[in-house]
């Protein structure tokens, strides 16, 4: 029993063997190159541009300004006071 089974392994061996040789052999000859040389390296293009932003399913754009519910409000802008009691000012003469 014990010769069988060798007998069986060495016959698979040799057609794993035989397998591998002729698929190498059928890939040389499919690329129609010599023997030991490599095909050309080919590079894909360059993706295409994309006018306008890129929108992902996966990756959300994040707001750059302040956050109106957890931020103080901007301060006021400079001289502030001065326009608003020129814009009463204005007010009080319009109603005269």
């Amino acid at each position: 029993m014990a010769v069988e089974r060798n007998v069986t392994a060495a016959a698979a061996m040799a057609s794993l063997v035989l397998l591998m040789l002729s698929t190498t052999a059928t890939a040389r000859r499919a690329r129609h190159g010599p023997p030991g040389e490599l095909p050309p390296i080919r590079t894909p293009p360059p993706p295409s541009v994309i006018s306008g932003p890129r929108v992902s399913p996966v990756l959300r754009s994040v707001p750059t300004g302040p956050n109106p519910i957890t931020s103080d409000p901007p301060p006021p802008p400079p001289n502030h006071e001065r326009f608003q009691a020129d814009e009463d000012k204005g007010r009080k003469e319009h109603h005269l």
